[in-house]
């Protein structure tokens, strides 16, 4: 069967339609240079899985597939944490105040608080 693969140009593969997504992933690798352990290869938005094959991920003829590498590493910055702890901290300063006089002084300490991490 034939398909399209959509990674930094477009390829057209023959295949088998028993073929499993690993192999498949290993004549990707000889196309674009990026190893099959980088690779994610999705269909409709969904990742397959390596062992499974083509015809069991829903893969029919002339299907087009994207290609893209998987993201390593973690999160740099735990920004929700951050605006959440921020909250506290004017809550606890003005609880005996109204808080929409402390709307503008949070915006001013988030602003520069996530500025000064993306400096980082």
């Amino acid at each position: 069967m034939q398909l399209f693969l959509r990674a930094q140009t477009l390829h057209t593969l023959h295949v088998s339609a028993h073929e499993s997504v690993r192999e498949l992933k290993a004549r990707v690798q000889a196309l674009e240079g990026l190893s099959v352990e980088e690779q994610v290869l999705l269909l409709a938005g969904a990742p397959l899985e390596d062992d499974a094959e083509l015809l069991s991920c829903g893969v029919t003829e002339h299907c087009t597939l994207q290609l893209t590498a998987r993201l390593l590493g973690g999160m740099r910055k735990n920004y929700t944490f951050q605006a959440r702890e921020l909250v506290l901290e004017i809550i606890r300063e003005k609880d005996q105040g109204d808080f929409r006089s402390g709307r503008s002084d949070f915006g001013s300490r988030l602003g520069s608080s996530i500025d000064s991490a993306l400096e980082n």
